[in-house]
Order: structure tokens, then C-alpha cells, then sequence
């Protein structure tokens, strides 16, 4: 496992290393100012414990070249104590690592 620092600027190339379906981790802090770790997945389209997002959206290419990582949280805890899945979306100005294939690459701002 190796941990290596990349640039705001280099975000996107890791995230486009990521495969779709296969398992991440992505640290970063929400609007409010508090940490948040997830446990992801990108090309998520079909998942089988959530409804297929409705409309045409945005795609995970549009949001990166607009500063943003469109993600599916795998184990998103519900006020009621379920956990179900839930697309998500990350500021890269706001990301602090994220881990994949072993390593883990930490964000510097």
C-alpha cells in the first residue's frame, strides 16, 4: 500500500484510473465543514438496493471538468438505521484522499 499526494489538478486522472463498478474510498468535507468517508463505486447505473436515478443528469465526465466527483455510496446509513445506497457528489476543492487498488492518494490544496 502506498500513499502518494497529487495536486487538485491531478484529481481527474486518478478518478478516470478508477474502473466503473470496482470499489473506492473517498474522504472529503461536506459543505458543513465535517468529514465524510464513503465507500464508493463510479458507473454505478443499475443498483439493485436503490431506484436508477431518473432524467438524463449530468454525466461523471461533465462533473469532474466542472470541479466535482459523481460517486454511488455503497453503505449510506438512513436516519431510520437501514442502510441502503446513495449517489453522491464530491467538491475536488474539498476532497481530502482517496483510496483505490491498494494505494492511497492524498489531496493537497
Amino acid at each position: 500500500m502506498a500513499t502518494k499526494r497529487i495536486t487538485e489538478s491531478e484529481v481527474p486522472e486518478v478518478v478516470r484510473s478508477i474502473v466503473n463498478g470496482k470499489f473506492f474510498n473517498i474522504k472529503f468535507y461536506k459543505k458543513d465543514g465535517t468529514l465524510r468517508s464513503a465507500i464508493a463505486q463510479k458507473g454505478v447505473h443499475n443498483p439493485s438496493n436503490h431506484e436508477p436515478p431518473k432524467g438524463t443528469g449530468e454525466s461523471g465526465q461533465q462533473a469532474l471538468t466542472r470541479g466535482r466527483i459523481k460517486f454511488y455510496e455503497c453503505q449510506h446509513k438512513n436516519d431510520d438505521g437501514t442502510i441502503t445506497g446513495e449517489y453522491r457528489q464530491a467538491s475536488i476543492e474539498r476532497l481530502v484522499s482517496i483510496t483505490y487498488d491498494g494505494d492511497t492518494y492524498e489531496v493537497t490544496h
